[in-house]
């Protein structure tokens, strides 16, 4: 028997009983909890219910679309098994030089069977200048005042604030203002070789007494912090970020051959964390 904290209320489930045949929300309907929470219970319990996880990758026609894939087989998301199975295949070789990007990502979408994620994501790498919310039209940003403040040339302009931030990077940065906000912390001198939360609760002690406000908010904040900062001065302990309970996982024996899925249910870690992993040892393990 565990017991789970939901909405401030302890609710005792016997998740040992649940019918794991049961597709992932209809038993957070029926137990009343989020379906996220039914997803990690399932990943402990029933993971040979997880499709993805026990599904056979090299039955698939690659050639389809993601969508075509996931209707083919009632799985919700292949993207990852894509990227993973199959990476010459992502965007299926698109001749993205082709497209015309005065139309819409939902046009584009139509019609190149590509998702309008993908096409958002490709504007901004191939046409960023067609994206309205951050070139409106009609303004002729090579001739502005760029002596102005960000405020004032935005209520001249009759854009945001952000919107002239943004052009002031691209055709005036000698007038940007440099960063006048100190680090919170020396970051050189901590000890990477512990996980997120030991160096989270060791610099809170001295930012955030235990008499501040929101302190447990604060903290959450510096653990993230912690992690992203981590990647920039110690990335070869990103390991040590820990799984379920701040365990430390010993990456060195993983069989990279499995799939991201299957790694952080054997390691009881995220997938997300399996991801930035692979990446690492990819590099460190490349003969180049």
């Amino acid at each position: 028997m565990r017991i789970i904290r939901i909405a401030s209320a302890k609710i005792d489930i016997d998740w040992n009983s649940v019918d794991w045949s049961k597709n992932t929300r209809e038993i957070a309907r029926s137990l009343n909890v989020s379906e996220g929470t039914v997803w990690n219970y399932r990943r402990l319990y029933a993971p040979d219910t997880i499709k993805k996880l026990n599904f056979d990758w090299g039955d698939v026609d690659w050639s389809k679309t993601n969508q075509e894939i996931s209707l083919e087989f009632g799985i919700a998301d292949v993207s990852g098994a894509r990227r993973l199975h199959a990476p010459q295949t992502v965007d299926h070789g698109f001749d993205y030089s082709q497209i015309n990007w005065s139309k819409s990502n939902r046009q584009i979408s139509q019609e190149t069977g590509l998702s309008p994620f993908t096409i958002a994501g490709k504007r901004r790498l191939l046409a960023p200048k067609t994206i309205k919310s951050i070139f409106p039209s009609g303004i002729d940003w090579t001739s502005v005042d760029w002596s102005q403040r960000s405020v004032d040339l935005a209520e001249e302009l009759g854009v945001s604030s952000s919107v002239v931030s943004y052009q002031r990077g691209l055709n005036a940065p000698e007038t940007l203002q440099p960063p006048t906000t100190p680090p919170i912390w020396d970051w050189a001198s901590v000890d990477w070789g512990k996980t997120n939360e030991e160096i989270a609760q060791e610099i809170g002690a001295t930012l955030y007494p235990h008499d501040k406000p929101n302190r447990n908010y604060w903290m959450g904040v510096l653990q993230r912090r912690v992690g992203i900062t981590r990647r920039r001065y110690s990335p070869d302990n990103l390991g040590m970020q820990g799984g379920v309970g701040n365990e430390k996982i010993n990456w060195e024996p993983v069989d990279w051959t499995k799939t991201d899925e299957q790694i952080a249910n054997e390691e009881r870690t995220s997938a997300r964390n399996v991801r930035q992993m692979r990446l690492y040892w990819r590099r460190k393990l490349s003969p180049t």
